[in-house]
């Protein structure tokens, strides 16, 4: 089946919008300059109240930030965090969709377990995806994410720690019909040292991509300067989402894989790739 071609990254999205708190992220910002983008640190300054709230709700507040600005841009605008390292050639990898497919859409370029459940008329995979290192949004979409911050923050407090990023897509797409794409493979690497609040709540500290797109652009702060410990750890994650694919994780299980609308197999495809090659 021929589906249209879809646009590059660079050609889509003039802006990258940094979310940053006291990181040093001039790495970063040179290596998207260098690929033609114009970057913007979002960097929030936080009251004496919200320095009280987990880091995790913190996060959410800058990223609250970044949704502001996307909404009053006219294009598509690129959200990454701090600890993001981009792989090569970041600005000529393709959108995880196609423009012409129906608003509202988020696509994840860094996806954390990704599950995939349907697949467009234009071949792209979108379904459900647990973190926020790195995506791509319109005014159209970073409206909704807006909408669903108020009614979290409406419905809870941001004294406590919850995974905002794991349930607020949820919301997305059952409240407000976001499409939420997911990128063949990871367009680049979540490099940041294990949190060491998520192990304090009784949560896993780390993730990495599962697959990606092509070599990073630099050593992520992970590895501690060893290319050794960089390739060890990310050993451990393909071997993680290896497990994961072959106990159906791709698809939240096997038995919801067999429950997915036909075709099926371009799905499993698409999970295989990322989980294998």
């Amino acid at each position: 089946m021929h589906h249209p071609q879809r646009r590059r990254l660079g050609e889509a999205a003039s802006r990258v919008l940094v979310v940053v708190y006291r990181e040093d992220v001039g790495q970063l910002q040179q290596f998207f300059e260098q690929e033609g983008f114009l970057v913007q640190q979002v960097r929030k300054r936080y009251s004496e109240e919200e320095m009280g709230y987990p880091a995790q709700n913190r996060c959410l507040l800058s990223h609250r930030d970044a949704w502001n600005i996307a909404k009053d841009l006219p294009d598509w605008t690129i959200v990454v965090e701090a600890d993001f390292v981009p792989c090569l050639g970041f600005g000529l990898f393709p959108l995880p969709f196609n423009e012409s497919e129906p608003d509202p859409k988020i696509g994840w370029l860094y996806s954390v377990g990704p599950v995939v459940y349907h697949e467009d008329d234009s071949g792209g995979f979108f379904g459900h995806n647990a973190g926020t290192v790195a995506y791509i949004l319109n005014s159209a979409s970073a409206q909704c994410w807006l909408r669903v911050f108020d009614e979290w923050t409406g419905e809870r407090s941001l004294d406590t720690y919850e995974q905002f990023e794991v349930i607020m897509p949820i919301h997305l797409r059952h409240r407000y019909g976001v499409r939420l794409y997911i990128s063949p493979k990871s367009y680049g690497e979540h490099g940041g040292l294990a949190n060491p609040e998520h192990t304090r709540l009784g949560y896993r500290a780390w993730h990495q991509a599962d697959s990606l797109q092509s070599p990073l652009a630099f050593l992520p702060a992970y590895a501690q300067g060893s290319q050794l410990r960089y390739l060890l750890i990310r050993l451990r994650s393909r071997l993680r989402y290896v497990y994961k694919f072959l106990h159906g994780k791709y698809f939240d299980s096997w038995k919801t894989y067999w429950k997915l609308p036909e075709p099926r197999l371009r799905k499993l495809r698409f999970a295989f790739r990322r989980a294998f090659l």
